[in-house]
């Protein structure tokens, strides 16, 4: 009876044996291959750590770089360092309803945030400080945000281009510190049938505006027809012609391409960044490789060579 016991005991500590090892055998090989796991490249958390740019300004001397779902921005020094990585910021909202939707230039080398919610025009400093707001004029408010291209220009003048209709109202805004916004509606223009979108402040010193079936056609700041050759449209020219890169419209820093690509200075050569104007998408150029870093058109960055 003691040694079918005895037995027993063996029978079951031999088993209990055999389970540790075999629970340390496999515990060892999940931490083996979870440690190698760490090492692999995650593409989940690569793809979360996308940025995807909504918009894109250049400020003071600083580019910026917009994500409005996530609330969201990057700054880059200009002209660009060899290192386009740069760390992500929250926007500082005025308010907690504030949703950014479209960034515009403003004075001195600051930029105004247009609120979806709100519609409002929020104020940032080059540092992308909250400086001030101001509600839309009555009139732009009821209308549909999605189809309006706000552009201000040095006279303080603001100019509301509504695509659905093909017509810019614009306004000053008349008010003294410490008093409520006060719109005046200064001038209303009816543009060429076909309009897809303008650039302005702070690429241009005057409209430059895409027709359907005819281009580029360049406007004065009263987005009357202007008679002056349009650089953009000058495809005949060398990319590195002095005629386009000293064109008079240009601001100060950018180049223009004939192609209608407009490039940022960066401090390195092998390094590009440009904003093509007829897609209006923003890419990065490394090494003969093309990035689209903007999601205007799509979710996800996409690379070419």
């Amino acid at each position: 009876m003691r040694k079918q016991f005895s037995e027993e005991i063996f029978t079951a500590s031999r088993i209990d044996g055999i389970l540790l090892v075999g629970v340390l055998i496999v515990g060892f090989s999940i931490l083996f291959f979870s440690g190698c796991a760490s090492h692999l490249p995650n593409q989940s958390a690569q793809k979360k750590d996308q940025f995807l740019a909504d918009d894109i300004i250049p400020s003071g001397r600083s580019l910026f770089l917009f994500d409005f779902v996530k609330s969201q921005y990057r700054k880059w020094p200009m002209p660009i360092p060899p290192l386009i990585a740069s760390p992500t910021y929250a926007i500082a909202a005025p308010n907690p309803s504030f949703k950014a939707m479209a960034v515009l230039a403003g004075p001195n080398g600051d930029f105004f945030l247009l609120d979806r919610v709100g519609r409002t025009l929020a104020l940032f400093d080059t540092n992308a400080q909250f400086l001030g707001v101001s509600a839309l004029p009555v009139e732009m408010r009821n209308r549909n945000l999605e189809r309006l291209e706000i552009f201000w220009n040095s006279d303080g003048q603001f100019s509301f281009l509504d695509l659905g209709e093909g017509r810019v109202y614009q306004y000053a805004n008349i008010r003294s510190l410490g008093s409520s916004d006060e719109w005046q509606l200064r001038n209303t223009v009816i543009l060429p049938m076909g309009i897809r979108t303008c650039y302005w402040e702070p690429y241009f010193k005057n409209p430059h505006c895409l027709v359907a079936g005819k281009g580029w056609i360049d406007f004065d700041r009263y987005f009357n027809s202007s008679l002056r050759p349009d650089p953009i449209q000058s495809s005949n020219l060398a990319p590195d012609s002095p005629s386009i890169q000293n064109n008079q419209s240009l601001r100060a820093g950018f180049s223009l391409h004939s192609d209608s690509r407009l490039f940022f200075p960066t401090l390195n050569p092998s390094l590009k960044f440009y904003l093509d104007l007829k897609e209006g998408g923003f890419y990065s150029v490394i090494s003969d490789t093309i990035t689209h870093i903007t999601n205007s058109n799509s979710n996800e960055i996409s690379s070419k060579p």
